[in-house]
């Protein structure tokens, strides 16, 4: 009974927190950019219409967008990273990604498959050491893809007497909501946990399901799912400044974090904290990253940059289960159609601490974008509409002139 209280209250802040009342600021229009890039204009006029009011409006403090049109690539930068300083957003400035680190884990996991070291449909009590044991079956019968879809049945959150402290804490003061999750905490909270793994669940988004994956993962390898992640998927794609944790030159590269419409007792662009997630709950938010290594990692998923792991990069792409009304829901990766081109794309965002990342693309057209800004929103303002945007004016067969 005191359990279940518990849950109860943490899932009422939790609740609070992801959802409320948040004003989109008063824009120009941009129907008519569709036709004014048909007719030969320039991408970055688009772009500048679409990022630089939130920037004069004091919406945003800094905005990164890194735009891929087939062989055509090109970094728009706008604003600060930090208004205590004159330091403009660059390609390496570095953005927190949030969970659009549950990508670089259901590549790692593809991977794994790739390797005929496991399968989807596995129980992954395969990866379960023999010292750990759980209370109930379901946690061992649970299969990888279904934790990788969002569609184990575990909860959003581990929801705990310490992410009840955690999340009043946050809601009041914008603090670091995971930093209790350690490794040993998680492997208690789920000892304890119940689930029927013979039950068919819909999709429900799970932190705690990519905490456990990434626990369960880290047991494939010597050292680790974070090493594994680095050998397996960052370090082969060249990415040298995604990383969980920040060296002292990276630090001096991070744009600093403001709150936007989260935290939702703090007024907007007010500094928040440099969250570092405890070691139970990192694998499924806690990447740093910047535009240059993420258009490295989106041109990879395109399959516009040749690499090992793209068979596993399309495996993690592929739809899994129907996600809310009109979406779907592969491994880390959404899919859905865009309104206008109803285009069909792949694309993840995250929202973590000050910071709000989004990365989609378009297998057929072979357009994608990057959106990275260092504050906290539920909205994305940019990336789809420029995807929408981009994507209808090519399907006019359009020769994109004075792209730059």
């Amino acid at each position: 009974m005191t359990i279940n209280i518990i849950k109860y209250l943490v899932y009422i802040f939790f609740i609070i927190t992801i959802s409320g009342c948040y004003h989109i600021p008063e824009r120009e229009k941009y129907e008519k950019s569709i036709e004014y890039i048909r007719a030969g204009g320039n991408v970055k006029t688009v772009i500048d219409m679409l990022a630089q009011p939130l920037i004069n409006e004091k919406y945003f403090v800094g905005i990164g967008i890194g735009v891929v049109i087939d062989d055509y690539e090109e970094i728009f930068c706008y604003g600060k990273t930090s208004l205590d300083s004159s330091e403009p957003v660059t390609n390496d400035t570095l953005f927190a990604i949030g969970s659009s680190t549950k990508t670089f884990l259901s590549i790692l996991l593809a991977q794994l498959v790739q390797e005929k070291r496991i399968s989807l449909d596995d129980p992954v009590k395969k990866l379960i050491p023999g010292n750990v044991h759980f209370e109930s079956e379901g946690l061992e019968n649970t299969t990888f893809r279904k934790l990788a879809s969002h569609s184990s049945g575990l909860d959003q959150e581990a929801y705990a007497i310490i992410t009840l402290w955690l999340g009043i804490r946050y809601f009041l003061a914008g603090s670091n909501i995971y930093e209790g999750i350690t490794q040993e905490m998680l492997l208690e909270y789920l000892k304890g946990y119940k689930l029927d793994s013979s039950r068919p669940y819909g999709f429900s988004y799970s932190n705690l399901g990519y905490a456990y994956l990434g626990w369960l993962l880290g047991n494939a390898g010597d050292n680790g799912i974070e090493n594994l992640l680095y050998k397996k998927v960052i370090i082969p794609l060249g990415l040298n400044d995604t990383v969980f944790e920040l060296n002292e030159s990276q630090k001096k590269r991070v744009a600093q974090g403001y709150a936007g419409d989260l935290p939702f007792l703090s007024f907007r662009n007010t500094k928040t904290e440099n969250w570092i997630l405890a070691s139970g709950i990192r694998s499924a938010g806690g990447l740093y990253s910047s535009l240059n290594d993420l258009m490295k990692y989106l041109k990879a998923n395109m399959g516009l940059t040749p690499t090992h792991l793209y068979p596993a990069m399309q495996l993690s792409h592929k739809r899994v289960i129907k996600a809310g009304n009109e979406g779907y829901m592969g491994m880390g990766w959404y899919s859905n159609e865009l309104p206008n081109s109803k285009a069909k794309i792949i694309y993840i965002d995250g929202l973590i601490g000050g910071y709000t990342s989004f990365i989609g693309f378009d297998e057929k057209s072979k357009i994608g974008v990057i959106v990275l800004v260092n504050s906290c929103n539920f909205e994305d303002f940019i990336g789809f509409e420029l995807l929408d945007i981009l994507i209808s004016a090519q399907q006019k067969q359009l020769v994109y002139k004075n792209k730059s």
